[in-house]
């Protein structure tokens, strides 16, 4: 029984946690083209290391394949938005 309930648990967290996902994109989306760079330079360092780590841990996961086609589209919309250089150099940090 126990294992039945970790199992819905999981189960409905892994549901919840990849519709949200799409919601955060859009929301960094929204990020990345409003506000200046000078205001986004203290976090992107932290913020690209969680969305690579993510993706390093979602290789496990089935649905690969859709984190990683909003994160591709969220790094084009950065770099539509501020440049090749800066996504490389922050990446580089």
């Amino acid at each position: 029984m126990i294992k039945l309930i970790y199992s819905l648990y999981i189960n409905s967290f892994r549901a919840v946690w990849q519709a949200t996902e799409i919601h955060a994109f859009a929301l960094l989306n929204t990020i990345y083209t409003s506000l200046p760079l000078a205001t986004l330079t203290p976090y992107l360092p932290t913020l690209f290391q969680i969305l690579l780590k993510r993706l390093q841990e979602s290789v496990k996961d089935t649905k690969v394949t859709k984190y990683a086609r909003h994160l591709i589209v969220s790094l084009n919309v950065f770099v539509q938005a501020h440049g090749s250089a800066t996504l490389i150099q922050v990446t580089c940090q």
